[in-house]
């Protein structure tokens, strides 16, 4: 859960941070929704959505793809010298490659299984945070075969990619934000919820990801703490650099907008 109450936690360095913005909004040194819940709750999400793995569609569908295949390990027939063994990858049949990979003492085909691809192995052979494991139980190929029934699991699984940036989704739209990318906000709504107590006596936002990664993944806190981080730096330099802008006699870039604005008129 990411949250914000900045009246009651004052304590908290980003709610300390978002009230140093105000008071330069105050003064009509910067512009107002800086100093805003919604407009730093807005940029919050959108780091914490950046940073949720993976970082582009194509590094989430390789993933997918190369995890199956650690896996389900399918085989080439054209990697191997052997006819025999070209032979019995391209024919795929199961209780033939039992006969063969029992009798081999080492080597990569030992004691290996030929299966069909399936979703119970698949959920069998994932930690926590749903990352293959290096070593599958059992020891599992793919013959030829039924390779396409393992190319239909990861098409299927690469058009879930997205998923757990998209638990952000909702609050980051509820609060304005336009910037995700498509292949996130195809998955809009998200299993994610969005508090809203702006209008309350101690106001405060927070946007929860509901989904698998988000709930049970210790990356997700990690993630969060380090976008929280990210922001308060952010939020830190941005009243010291105004700071060095006033101390210098310069006008700050909402100063400078404002008197362009108003020479227009005058």
């Amino acid at each position: 859960m990411i949250s914000f109450d900045y009246q009651e936690n004052l304590d908290k360095e980003l709610a300390f941070r978002l009230m140093r913005i105000q008071d330069l909004a105050r003064e009509g040194l910067v512009d107002p929704g800086l100093g805003t819940l919604s407009v730093q709750a807005k940029l919050l999400l959108e780091h914490v959505m950046r940073i949720t793995p993976p970082k582009t569609i194509k590094q989430g569908k390789d993933r997918v793809r190369i995890d199956l295949e650690r896996i389900f390990r399918p085989l080439d027939p054209n990697k191997f010298r052997s006819e025999s063994i070209r032979k019995l990858i391209r024919v795929g049949d199961p209780v033939a490659w039992e006969n063969f990979s029992s009798k081999q003492r080492e080597g990569e085909l030992a004691q290996t299984q030929a299966i069909i691809p399936n979703e119970r192995l698949h959920r069998a052979n994932r930690d926590k945070r749903g990352r293959a494991y290096r070593n599958p139980r059992p020891r599992m190929v793919t013959l030829k075969p039924d390779q396409v029934v393992l190319k239909q699991m990861i098409l299927a699984s690469q058009a879930n990619v997205g998923h757990a940036k998209a638990g952000w989704v909702r609050a980051y739209t509820e609060l304005g934000g336009d910037r995700a990318p498509e292949w996130v906000k195809r998955h809009f709504p998200g299993k994610g919820v969005f508090q809203d107590g702006r209008k309350a006596d101690n106001p405060f936002i927070a946007a929860y990801n509901q989904t698998g990664w988000g709930k049970k993944s210790d990356e997700a806190q990690r993630i969060m703490n380090a976008a929280i981080k990210g922001r308060t730096n952010a939020m830190r330099s941005y009243f010291d650099t105004i700071g060095k802008m006033i101390a210098e006699g310069k006008l700050t870039p909402f100063q400078a907008q404002q008197a362009a604005i108003a020479e227009q008129f005058f």
